[in-house]
C-alpha cells in the first residue's frame, strides 16, 4: 500500500467513457484503489452509460456530454475541440478551488483525451499525465491528429506506456527518456464475489473476451474453432464482447454452421467466472498495448492462447508453461494451439504453473509506482515495486 505521505489529496482522472474496453476497465479499477486508500479522486468523463464499470462509492464523477458517442478512434474530429477543452479546464480549475490543493494531479487515458487535458491544463497548477493503452503506431490517427499528438505530448509531466518495448520504440522519441516511463497493467482486485454463470453442467468451452473490432481478429477464431470441432465436436466458443463487427461475425458463424456451437454473450461486466470454467482464453489480436484479460486470466488460472503481437501478451505468457503465443495472422497455428491446450495433461500442467500469480502485475506494486509518479516524486516508475 502507498504511505500516506505518497498519497495525493486530491486528482484528476480523465477518459472519454467508462465502459466495455480495457483502458475504461483499469481506470474504474485505479480510480477505487486511490479512493480506498483516501485520495479525493474526481473522475471526469464525457458521458456515461447503464453499461459502465462500477465505481468506489467515494469516486466523484463528472459528466461533461459533449463528445458524441462515437467509438474510438473517431471521437469528435479537431479542430472543433475549444469547447470540450474549455469545459475540461472549467472543471480542473473547479476541483482546484474545492480541494485547496497548491497542485492538481490529472491522469489521462486515451490520445484524444489526453491532448484534450494537455491543452486544457496549460497555465494551470496541474501535473498531467497521460498513458497510452495500445502500441500507438499500430493505431494511427490520421495526419492532423498525429502532428497534434506530436506538438502536445511533449507539454506532459510524463508519458506512462505499458511495456518497455513501446516505451524505447515509441515513447522516448515522443517525449524524451525523461519522462516517459513503462507501467504493466496491475490485476486489481474486484469488490463483489464472482457471480454464477447458468452453463450446461460439464460443458467444455472456450472463452474470447474484447471489442468486436478488426484488430481482434475474432473472425480467424471462428474459422479456427470451426476446425477444432472436427476432433471436439462437443465444443463450444463462447464471445465477450460488443462492436461495430457483430453483425458481420454473426454471419460467418452461420456460414460455417457455428449458430448452436457459438454464442455472442455481449457486455460482460465480470469475466471470472467464465474463466474459471474455460478450458481456454483465446486472443488472437494483431496489435495491443497490455491485455486485461490476459492478466484476469492468469488470475483465475485459466490456460491462454494468444498472438505474439506488439505488445504484452510475450510479457504475461510463458510458452508451453501458462498458455500459447502464436504468430500473427496464422489460423492454421491458432487451430493447432487450440488443440493442443484441450489435452488434459497440458490443462493440469498448466494450472498448476498459475498457481503463484506474478508480482511485477500485483495490485499494490503497480499503484505504488503510479502514485508515486501522479505524486511528482521520482521513484523508478519504470520497474514497478516488488512486493516483499
Amino acid at each position: 500500500m502507498g504511505s500516506s505521505s505518497e498519497l495525493p489529496r486530491a486528482a484528476a482522472l480523465c477518459i472519454p467513457r467508462l465502459y466495455e474496453g480495457g483502458a475504461e476497465k483499469v481506470m474504474a479499477h485505479m480510480a477505487g484503489w486511490w479512493a480506498e486508500r483516501g485520495v479525493h479522486v474526481h473522475l471526469v468523463t464525457f458521458h456515461a452509460s447503464p453499461r459502465d464499470f462500477p465505481l468506489h462509492p467515494a469516486v466523484r464523477r463528472t459528466l461533461l456530454d459533449d463528445v458524441p458517442d462515437a467509438p474510438f478512434p473517431r471521437l469528435d474530429p479537431w479542430p472543433q475541440e475549444s469547447r470540450n477543452v474549455g469545459a475540461l479546464r472549467q472543471v480542473f480549475l473547479r476541483i482546484l478551488r474545492e480541494e485547496g490543493v497548491e497542485r492538481l494531479p490529472v491522469l489521462s487515458f486515451l490520445a484524444r483525451m489526453n491532448m484534450r487535458c494537455l491543452f486544457a491544463a496549460q497555465g494551470l497548477p496541474c501535473r498531467v499525465v497521460i498513458s497510452e493503452r495500445t502500441y500507438p503506431p499500430a493505431l494511427f490517427l490520421g495526419e492532423h491528429d498525429e502532428a497534434l499528438r506530436r506538438q502536445s505530448y511533449p507539454l506532459a509531466d510524463a508519458l506512462v506506456v505499458q511495456t518497455e518495448y513501446t516505451r524505447q520504440h515509441w515513447g522516448n522519441g515522443m517525449v524524451g527518456p525523461a519522462k516517459c516511463h513503462a507501467l504493466p497493467n496491475a490485476c486489481l482486485p474486484q469488490a463483489a464475489p464472482p457471480q454464477a454463470i447458468p452453463l450446461p453442467e460439464g460443458q467444455d468451452f472456450f472463452l474470447a473476451i474484447g471489442r468486436l473490432a478488426p484488430e481482434k481478429r475474432h473472425d480467424m477464431l471462428l474459422r479456427a474453432f470451426a476446425e477444432t470441432l472436427s476432433r471436439f465436436p462437443r465444443l463450444h466458443l463462447y464471445l465477450a464482447g460488443s462492436g461495430e463487427l457483430e453483425q458481420p461475425l454473426r454471419e460467418l458463424c452461420r456460414q460455417l454452421h457455428l449458430e448452436k456451437r457459438t454464442t455472442f454473450l455481449g457486455h460482460v461486466a465480470d469475466v471470472r467466472p467464465w474463466l474459471r470454467q474455460a478450458r481456454a482464453i483465446v486472443h488472437p489480436s494483431e496489435f495491443e498495448g497490455f491485455p486485461n484479460v490476459l492478466l484476469e486470466a492468469l488470475a483465475e488460472r485459466c490456460p491462454m492462447i494468444a498472438t505474439d503481437c506488439l505488445t504484452g501478451p510475450s510479457e504475461i505468457i510463458r510458452q508451453g508453461q501458462n498458455g500459447f503465443l502464436v504468430p500473427v495472422n496464422d489460423q492454421t497455428a491458432l487451430t493447432d494451439a487450440m488443440l493442443r491446450i484441450l489435452d488434459a495433461d497440458v490443462q493440469r500442467a498448466f494450472r498448476e504453473n498459475m498457481r503463484v500469480f506474478p508480482r511485477e502485475f500485483s495490485a499494490d506494486g503497480v499503484m505504488r509506482a503510479w502514485t508515486r509518479l501522479l505524486s511528482g516524486r521520482r521513484a523508478d516508475a519504470s520497474a514497478p515495486a516488488r512486493e516483499a
